[in-house]
């Protein structure tokens, strides 16, 4: 529950005691201060939070309790930690999101929930496409964003032998700044 009375989105879910009960200003393991909520899916919500050591943002995963098997959130956790031994001269490594910290916290009601820090990222190209009058992305931009998409793709399959199984499609990728992006 926020600190005002309006309730966030997860606590009108069924099951939304088995999220992680966040508020405004609270601090998570001594070091990240939650300034914002950024999102929620079905068994998690992410944060920006502030890194009270180095001053810089993050996002921060919390999943929620019970609503997904531990083997999967260990398994995500695997592969970060696996994304992040690559190559560190791999040109796509850069592109790709990786994990800066896991742990977990403990509720108030003595439930454990997974949390993931990653990068604090801008926008998704569909929201950069949505800014434009015109809808039309430069076609440089597209270039870059093309570009940045396949030296990531061979990162993930040339270093760490990973197949991206998902949906790969532009509209996915986030921006860490203009000039970059991230799958």
């Amino acid at each position: 529950m926020s600190s005002s009375a309006t309730p966030f989105e997860e606590d009108r879910e069924v099951d939304f005691e088995k999220f992680y009960p966040m508020t405004l200003g609270e601090v998570i393991k001594k070091k990240y201060k939650v300034v914002a909520k950024l999102g929620f899916g079905s068994a998690s919500t992410i944060w920006c939070c502030r890194n009270l050591a180095t001053n810089k943002y993050a996002a921060l995963k919390l999943y929620a309790h019970d609503l997904v098997a531990e083997d999967e959130i260990d398994n995500e956790t695997a592969i970060y930690q696996h994304l992040r031994a690559g190559n560190p001269d791999h040109p796509g490594k850069m592109y790709v999101r990786t994990v800066q910290d896991s742990f977990f916290v403990t509720s108030r009601d003595g439930n454990l929930h997974r949390c993931l820090v990653h990068d604090l990222l801008s926008n998704d190209i569909l929201s950069l496409w949505y800014t434009r009058s015109d809808r039309k992305l430069p076609k440089a931009m597209l270039k870059q964003i093309l570009i940045h998409l396949l030296l990531a793709l061979d990162f993930l399959h040339s270093e760490c032998h990973i197949i991206h199984t998902g949906q790969v499609v532009p509209l996915t990728m986030v921006y860490g700044t203009l000039t970059e992006c991230r799958i």
